[in-house]
C-alpha cells in the first residue's frame, strides 16, 4: 500500500528537469534566508555602514532557524525582535536620508 503522502509526490519523469530546478530553488530558500541575514550583518559591520548595534542581525540570523526548529515561543519572540529592530533602524535612517536629499533638477546654492 502506498502512503497518501508518497502518492501525491510527483516523480522525476512527471516533473522534468525544469520542474526539479524550481523545486531546488524553493527547497534552498529556508536555508539561504538566515545565511543572508548573517552575511548582511557582517558586511554592514565590516564596511561600517551602520552602527555596531546593527550587528544584531548576525544574532537574528542564528536565532531565526533555532526558533523555528525548536518551536519555542520565547526563542521565537527574541529572534523576531533581533530581526525587527535592526531593519526598523535601517528603514528609518534610509527615509531620513531620502528626505534630506534635494529633488532631482533642483538648484542647490553654492
Amino acid at each position: 500500500m502506498v502512503a497518501y503522502r508518497d502518492a501525491m509526490r510527483p516523480s522525476v519523469a512527471d516533473v522534468g528537469l525544469a520542474g526539479l530546478a524550481g523545486t531546488a530553488r524553493v527547497a534552498a530558500a529556508p536555508v539561504l534566508f538566515p545565511l543572508v541575514l548573517v552575511a548582511l550583518g557582517v558586511m554592514l559591520l565590516r564596511l561600517r555602514a551602520a552602527p555596531v548595534a546593527i550587528g544584531v542581525l548576525v544574532l537574528g540570523g542564528v536565532a531565526f532557524p533555532l526558533s523555528r526548529i525548536t518551536r519555542e515561543a520565547s526563542i521565537a519572540h527574541v529572534a523576531d525582535l533581533l530581526l525587527l529592530l535592526p531593519f526598523l533602524y535601517l528603514g528609518i535612517r534610509s527615509l531620513r536620508q531620502a528626505s534630506r536629499r534635494p529633488a532631482p533638477g533642483a538648484v542647490v546654492p553654492a
